[in-house]
C-alpha cells in the first residue's frame, strides 16, 4: 500500500496507514515506506540535482510554461461548472460498474525500472477492472451552463495536449524544433 496521504517520512506514513487505511501496526514492517522509495529514485528525480530553468533548452522551457498555463486555466474553474469534475453518485447511476474501476489515471511519469513492483500493484486494479476514465458528466441545470461545459472541456483538452506535448518532447532529437506527430 502506497497511500500515505502526502506523508514523506516513515513514521507519518505508518500513522497514516493505521489511521486512514486500517492497517495493523504489526503488519507494517513488510510495507514499502517513503524512505525505501526515496532510496531507489534515480538522480534525475531528486530536486537538488535539477538544473535551473534558465539552463533548460528554450523549447523545453516553453513546453513547461504551456503546461503550467493550461493547468492554471483548468484549475481556475469551479467544480460545478467543470466537465472534468464529476459527482461519483451521478456517474454510478449512468455507468453501472464504474465503482469497481481504478480511480487512478492510467498514466505515470515514474521510472518503471526502479519501481516495477509498485507500478504493478497500483495499476493492477485498472488493468483487471478498467480505469475510471470519465469526463463530461456535469449536471447542466439550465441552458446557460452549456457554454461553461464546452469551455471547460476545451480547457481540459488543452491541458491534456500540453501534457502530451511535453511527454513526447525529446530535446536531443528535436534540436530546438519539436514536431507533433
Amino acid at each position: 500500500m502506497y497511500y500515505w496521504e502526502g506523508a514523506t517520512d516513515d513514521e507519518a506514513a505508518r500513522q497514516c496507514l493505521i489511521a486512514y487505511h486500517g492497517a495493523d501496526e504489526d503488519d507494517l514492517d513488510g510495507m514499502t515506506l517513503p524512505s525505501e522509495m526515496n532510496a531507489r529514485r534515480p538522480d534525475w528525480m531528486i530536486a537538488a540535482n535539477a538544473a535551473p530553468s534558465a539552463r533548460l533548452p528554450a523549447a523545453l522551457r516553453r513546453k513547461l510554461a504551456d503546461l503550467r498555463k493550461a493547468h492554471q486555466a483548468l484549475g481556475s474553474l469551479t467544480p460545478e461548472r467543470n466537465a472534468w469534475h464529476f459527482d461519483f453518485q451521478v456517474a454510478s447511476e449512468y455507468l453501472p460498474g464504474i465503482e469497481e474501476c481504478a480511480s487512478l489515471p492510467p498514466l505515470t511519469l515514474v521510472p518503471f525500472d526502479q519501481f516495477t513492483r509498485e507500478l504493478d500493484d497500483v495499476g493492477r486494479q485498472g488493468m483487471e477492472m478498467g480505469f475510471m476514465d470519465i469526463a463530461g458528466i456535469c449536471p447542466l441545470p439550465d441552458a446557460s451552463r452549456i457554454d461553461d461545459w464546452f469551455a471547460s472541456m476545451r480547457l481540459g483538452a488543452q491541458f491534456l495536449l500540453a501534457a502530451q506535448d511535453l511527454v513526447q518532447f525529446d530535446p536531443p532529437i528535436s534540436r530546438g524544433s519539436h514536431v507533433r506527430t
